[in-house]
């Protein structure tokens, strides 16, 4: 909406305009879990990556086969968030400055890769409904022989759980359990407002 006024004072003309937007997005309330790996020092976290491009699911693949294979990653896990859309996770553990690196090398959102504030806050992947579209589901692992990095236990068993992944699509070699103690619940969960795609 704009509104506009023109008035006169002696023999000069002057006016001034305002401008409002209101914004009627319907929003949701959504959970997601973090990419932060607790109980690490120095700080560490995993991949996350997010795909809302409508992306072609060969491409993806072939995208995440390329990454994988540059960065010497293990199995990277890939779900269907809503109809051609897709999120990725891979459990190692890797510093801040290596997961930007790895990112700037993806088509995943600009919110995602070109985001200075992920420097120093952790990258949220939604886990549950948002609206109407149902909780993201399991698509497949592109599978690695990368074991070099360390795990992430608590990420691995959280998504292999919750997600129902089969024993058969996991690798759990070279996890940090025996050094937190094997928590099945230490990775944080977070509730947030989204307007992002919801129906």
């Amino acid at each position: 909406m704009k509104l506009s006024h023109k008035f006169q004072w002696g023999k000069l003309w002057t006016g001034f305009s305002l401008s409002i937007w209101c914004n009627f997005r319907k929003t949701a309330e959504v959970t997601g879990i973090t990419d932060a790996c607790p109980a690490t020092l120095p700080f560490r976290r995993v991949l996350f990556l997010e795909y809302d491009v409508k992306l072609n699911d060969q491409y993806l693949r072939a995208e995440l086969q390329h990454i994988q294979q540059k960065f010497r990653l293990s199995n990277i896990y890939i779900l269907e968030s809503s109809k051609d859309s897709y999120h990725a996770y891979c459990c190692d553990k890797l510093s801040s400055f290596e997961v930007n690196k790895i990112i700037k090398e993806t088509s995943c959102d600009d919110a995602f890769r070109n985001n200075w504030r992920y420097d120093f806050a952790c990258r949220v992947l939604r886990i549950s409904e948002k609206g109407s579209k149902p909780k993201p589901k399991y698509v497949c692992c592109i599978k690695s022989n990368h074991n070099q990095r360390q795990k992430s236990y608590p990420h691995l068993i959280f998504i292999k759980n919750y997600f129902q992944i089969p024993e058969t699509d996991m690798d759990f070699t070279n996890n940090d359990g025996e050094l937190i103690g094997n928590k099945d619940n230490a990775i944080e969960t977070i509730q947030y407002p989204t307007s992002h795609n919801v129906t």
